[in-house]
């Protein structure tokens, strides 16, 4: 399954014998009803040591999709910037088309 766009189908008729054209063209359009990917973290908690050296937090989407995905997101708590991590991946993470996996902000600890 793949999140995908609605499509399009153009029709067109021609060398019709017997009749005349009244209208040439038509325009058919396929409704994507795949269910919209969604974002999730591979895990809802870590602990990390001190000092550890890079952890990278993983996301993953349900579905792959056509569409490259774009995922902001914001840094928060207790732990300071620049003193107890430093991020090496900036807001949003993108998911390129048709992936289901990407990495998320990289804490240089």
């Amino acid at each position: 399954m793949l999140d995908e766009d609605d499509e399009t189908l153009a029709i067109r008729l021609t060398r019709v014998s017997g009749a005349n054209i009244r209208s040439n063209s038509g325009l058919i359009t396929i409704k994507d009803e795949d269910p919209d990917s969604e974002v999730a973290f591979n895990t809802d908690f870590a602990r990390v040591a001190e000092g550890s050296g890079l952890y990278s937090v993983k996301v993953r989407l349900t579905t792959a999709s056509e569409k490259r995905v774009q995922i902001p997101f914001t840094l928060s708590g207790l732990a300071t910037q620049g003193q107890d991590y430093l991020p090496s991946t900036v807001s949003p993470i993108t998911v390129p088309a048709g992936r289901r996996k990407s990495i998320c902000p990289g804490l240089h600890q």
